[in-house]
């Protein structure tokens, strides 16, 4: 008798039964989840790592910038200090721990020219702002300028000074004519160096704290410190 072929079919074949579909789906839950969890940490670390780069980047170029101030500090190329019509008459305008005002110098165009350059840092808005007054010779002061920003990601900022033996000189509440930044009339201000201990100054510590913020992550801290010799002292 003539037999068809077999259609390739068993007889009681049958298809995934709901056991085998739901190991095979807890199997791929399992790769997707680790694969998801090993592409997570990878994009955590490059992120985190580009946001220390920034923000160590950022620290540095701040404090490259004050420190070239600083060297510069008693420097005075159009003879101004002599002449300011509001005390002191001397290189330090007024110092506080969070903000510093000193005359310098700057070069537009290649002449040199002296100026009051002030550094002040906002903790409210954690901003670091930069301040830089021509000397008006009509007015026989330091005078035009305005605060601009240098940096919003400082967590915090302090200037200590040293007289020639090393020492920190102490910050006192007191009358002063002269603000921080600087302003022509006087009242009470933040604690800060007496017209006396301004003139023993010799030497600037500077310490910068920058934090920046990563999505679930632990917030990234760089510390930065220089101390400053006052060379025109």
């Amino acid at each position: 008798m003539w037999r068809g072929r077999s259609s390739g079919l068993r007889l009681g074949a049958q298809g995934l039964t709901l056991i085998e579909i739901m190991i095979s789906t807890a199997l791929f839950s399992v790769v997707a989840a680790s694969v998801y969890l090993l592409y997570t940490a990878m994009l955590s670390t490059y992120t985190k790592g580009e946001v220390r780069a920034e923000m160590q980047q950022n620290a540095r170029v701040v404090m490259a910038q004050i420190v070239q101030d600083i060297r510069a500090v008693g420097y005075d190329p159009s003879g101004a200090l002599p002449l300011v019509g509001v005390p002191p008459n001397a290189a330090l305008r007024a110092a506080q721990a969070t903000c510093f005002s000193f005359v310098g110098v700057i070069a537009p165009g290649g002449a040199e020219a002296s100026v009051q350059i002030t550094y002040q840092y906002d903790s409210s808005t954690n901003t670091l702002r930069r301040q830089v007054d021509p000397w008006n010779g009509g007015l026989s002061a330091f005078t035009g300028g305005s605060l601009q920003p240098l940096s919003t990601s400082i967590q915090s900022m302090q200037f200590t000074y040293y007289d020639a033996n090393g020492s920190a000189l102490a910050l006192t509440t007191q009358i002063a004519p002269q603000f921080c930044p600087p302003a022509l009339t006087g009242t009470t201000t933040p604690p800060q160096l007496s017209y006396e201990d301004l003139r023993r100054v010799r030497r600037v510590g500077i310490t910068v704290r920058a934090r920046a913020s990563v999505f679930r992550a632990t917030d990234e801290v760089y510390v930065l410190t220089s101390d400053v010799d006052l060379r025109n002292r």
